[in-house]
């Protein structure tokens, strides 16, 4: 584990059975990136079960730069009070570029990739992805 990563997971699991959500929320160094406070790969990932659940609708960001029209990019959405933007590559559903809490916490997809973080898509499996990617499909 880099420094700077110290009592990320492992500490998470050792303090009992907390949610990813409430140890990013948790504040200073909780989410376990540089810069304590981050949104974590596995908070992301939790928002994104909630999305698919249900719990977060999707809302285009910009009407004019929806997903069914990226081949390449980013696109951006809003999820209840969370917002993130997705990246396209060759019209499919490469990663989670950002995402952004309405407290003003953020993931980085260059941040966690700095951290030797797994994006949070690599979080899901095979059938969460492709069922993600339908959602941002019919969003806008």
């Amino acid at each position: 584990m880099p420094a700077g990563n110290a009592g990320s997971a492992g500490q998470r699991m050792a303090s009992g059975p907390r949610s990813n959500l409430e140890a990013g929320a948790a504040g200073s160094g909780a989410a376990g990136l540089p810069g304590g406070g981050d949104v974590s790969p596995a908070e992301a990932a939790d928002i994104l079960r909630e999305i698919l659940s249900g719990m977060r609708p999707l809302v285009p960001v910009d009407p004019r730069r929806i997903w069914a029209m990226t081949a390449f990019g980013p696109v951006g959405v809003g999820a209840g009070d969370w917002r993130c933007v997705f990246h396209a590559e060759d019209g499919s559903l490469d990663r989670l570029e950002s995402i952004r809490a309405s407290d003003g916490r953020e993931g980085h997809w260059t941040r966690w990739l700095a951290a030797g973080s797994d994006n949070p898509l690599m979080l899901l499996d095979a059938g969460e992805q492709q069922e993600l990617e339908i959602r941002l499909r019919e969003c806008g």
